[in-house]
């Protein structure tokens, strides 16, 4: 779970920085995708799931929602889903608060 966390933290990052730089950033709906084995199961020793292992597909701001809303929150950033994909933009009249949020 921890290596979901890092890669989440790593997306978001880049996300919220790049509505600093643009001002909007837009992403397409599987962006957040990762694949995650279907029950929990824990690898081995060798850190390879067996053969027949089954996975899905997990989107990680979902499965950190309230992380992802909070620190979005603190950016003043808000965000629109839709169809077409996934849009960040600064709440009307604020500016990012990119660097109060330590990453």
């Amino acid at each position: 779970m921890e290596e979901y966390n890092n890669i989440f933290l790593k997306k978001l990052s880049f996300v919220i920085r790049m509505v600093v730089c643009y001002g909007a950033y837009n992403i397409p709906l599987d962006w957040w995708n990762v694949a995650v084995p279907h029950k929990d199961m824990k690898a081995k020793n060798s850190k390879i799931h067996e053969i027949g292992t089954f996975f899905r597909m997990v989107r990680l701001d979902k499965m950190f929602s309230e992380e992802f809303h909070a620190i979005l929150k603190s950016c003043n950033i808000q965000v629109i889903e839709n169809k077409a994909g996934i849009y960040f933009k600064p709440v009307e009249n604020t500016i990012p608060k990119i660097f109060q949020h330590p990453f």
